[in-house]
């Protein structure tokens, strides 16, 4: 019986989009970082060997330049997955034959095999670490892979000149050969030989794999990052952007059971069944999308807590999930902004063509409420309840009998001054005093103040 394995599902599309954008990014990037290496690799080689020298130097580093240009002149070759890997691996091939192929105007004298003496193994690390920028684990792989059997190769080819190996054994053991070493045969000459090139190519491939792997990491904080901002977006679509921060900054629910002062915000289209009556399916939908539209932008534009939207009508919070000092000016001001963008709204639509203007009638109070989750374990919800959202609710209903387009409670008047002090006179301008007013549903009357 096979073991079963669990489904491995696919990355989402935003989440492999950001990936890709990092990865081709990653590879402008290395072209950057490889030109900054060129230059400086030119001022090195020139300083070391002088004119006229050290200008045959410029050769392949104008080569290896043209190839690091290709993602700069040809923009989309490198969203090809294919064409990096070509380019590390024309690298790998260019820097190879620019260390092993001998300048011909430098003395007779030198000879291939000094060169391992030389430290030019250095040079492939710099391309494994260059690899790196490219955002692809892959790629410090392949070319620690193929710097490794550079430095094979080479060294094949370099021992198979007579007295190559002599001479590198020679370096090995600081000029001196061991006194039986007419004894020791060819294959075994050339095995010893190579140990110091066996041992290149396997720190190489060694330090493309902990490159590799450092890659690997970057790449899944990129896939976190990615993750996060996709879930904040989703999450966007259905909570305010108070209530997403709460959820995503914890790990457990928004919080217990509990009561604090907020002010709760109503809001309703007047007569919105009769408008629905003339219209077709498709256009009432589209009122409704409207309507929702703003009164959200205005509701997040002050702080405030989106709760629910009610049909043509909706429940706004402010101080949810948790209280600030300005709960009450913050409602207010979004108050006024709600009418103030049904009045262009219904200038919009005039000019359109449409007859009816739309009514918005609101109802604002302050006090204790409970709030906490609710329901069950895999279904949670946010809730604000309690007598405070039942008074502005109905708050929002004495707009209609009092012909009036908001009505707001005196608790929220005062509550406005603590917050505000002498600043809450001017902010309620045009709210005026009202006697006060029996709630359906409740017996005492309610001290209120409307705005026309």
């Amino acid at each position: 019986m096979k073991p079963f394995r669990a489904a491995r599902l696919p990355m989402p599309a935003p989440v492999a989009a950001a990936l890709r954008a990092e990865e081709i990014a990653g590879q402008r990037l290395f072209g950057y970082a490889r030109f900054a290496v060129l230059v400086g690799l030119t001022i090195v080689t020139l300083g070391l060997q002088p004119a006229p020298y050290g200008y045959y130097n410029l050769g392949p580093i104008v080569l290896i330049a043209l190839v690091g240009a290709v993602p700069f002149f040809l923009p989309h070759a490198v969203k090809r997955r294919g064409l990096p890997y070509l380019f590390f691996a024309l690298d790998v091939v260019l820097v190879t034959l620019w260390m092993w192929v001998f300048n011909p105007i430098i003395w007779d004298g030198l000879v291939p095999e000094m060169l391992f003496a030389w430290g030019v193994v250095t040079f492939y690390f710099l391309l494994i670490v260059l690899a790196a920028l490219s955002y692809d684990p892959k790629l410090p792989l392949w070319t620690g892979a193929l710097s490794a059997v550079a430095i094979l190769v080479v060294y094949g080819l370099v021992a198979s000149r007579d007295g190559a190996v002599d001479s590198m054994l020679l370096m090995l053991n600081a000029g001196n050969l061991p006194p039986d070493y007419d004894q020791i045969s060819p294959a075994e000459r050339f095995a010893f030989a190579a140990i110091p090139r066996i041992l290149e190519a396997a720190v190489l491939l060694l330090a493309a794999c902990v490159v590799a792997v450092a890659v690997q990491r970057s790449r899944r904080l990129v896939v976190r990052e990615a993750e996060a901002a996709r879930g904040r977006a989703n999450l966007s679509r259905y909570f305010s952007p108070a209530i997403v921060d709460e959820l995503l900054t914890t790990d457990a629910p928004l919080g217990t059971v509990r009561t604090q002062p907020v002010a709760v915000l109503f809001a309703d289209i007047v007569g919105f069944t009769r408008i629905a009556e003339t219209q077709s399916a498709q256009d009432v939908i589209d009122l409704l999308r409207g309507f929702h539209q703003r009164m959200e932008n205005a509701v997040f534009a002050h702080g405030g807590t989106l709760d629910k939207f009610l049909g043509d009508g909706l429940m706004a919070t402010f101080g949810t999930p948790r209280t600030g000092l300005k709960d009450t000016i913050n409602a207010l001001a979004c108050l006024r902004a709600m009418l103030a963008a049904i009045d262009l709204w219904n200038a919009e639509r005039a000019a359109s063509g449409a007859s009816t203007p739309l009514r918005l009638s609101i109802g604002l109070h302050f006090g204790m409420v409970v709030l906490g989750d609710i329901g069950s374990e895999r279904q949670l919800e946010f809730a604000v309840v309690g007598d405070v959202v039942n008074v502005a609710s109905r708050l929002e209903e004495l707009t209609r009998t009092m012909n009036v387009r908001a009505v707001v409670s005196e608790a929220f008047v005062q509550a406005l001054h603590e917050q505000a002090g002498s600043d809450a006179n001017a902010l309620l301008a045009g709210v005026a005093v009202q006697p006060p007013q029996i709630l359906r549903g409740r017996s005492e009357a309610v001290a209120v103040r409307t705005l026309a």
